[in-house]
């Protein structure tokens, strides 16, 4: 596998991706250490499709690396139109939000939601170990103040 990433020019997380998803056939032994057989041929062949573009459908986009496809745009909008956009959103949500129902609506990450709450940048309660955040909470702050346009 060493010798094919260093071929292909590609990381050793993707080398191992293709080759454990058949992209490339080899043998794999299952070991630890020289895990993959791989046939010169079918490097050459892989070589050749990538530099074709037939392999862009088949690798997963942004799957190994940390690069966006397209940035998205945002615009700054008003607290006050956020939350109104926010509540009709919301309007079949239930008026108190456990972090992951906060995170996944608001498209923040879970850890982020949580840090917020435990920095008090966001009012919540905790009920049987679970931090509960209401939907007014997100009227009064200034943390969400950008939307995708």
């Amino acid at each position: 596998m060493e010798q094919f990433r260093a071929v292909a020019h590609i990381s050793k997380r993707k080398a191992k991706w293709l080759l454990e998803n058949g992209v490339i056939p080899c043998e794999d032994s299952g070991k630890q250490t020289r895990r993959f057989q791989i046939r010169l041929t079918d490097v050459l062949e892989f070589l050749r499709r990538r530099d074709a573009g037939e392999l862009d459908t088949v690798i997963p986009v942004g799957a190994f690396n940390s690069q966006s496809t397209s940035p998205r745009q945002q615009t700054d909008i008003e607290s006050e139109e956020l939350f109104s956009f926010l509540v009709k959103e919301w309007a079949d949500v239930s008026d108190m939000l456990t972090t992951n129902q906060a995170a996944e609506l608001t498209g923040y990450n879970n850890n982020t939601v949580n840090n917020w709450a435990a920095g008090r940048k966001v009012k919540y309660i905790n009920y049987y170990g679970r931090n509960l955040i209401s939907k007014e909470c997100w009227r009064n702050t200034s943390l969400v103040l950008k939307a995708n346009a």
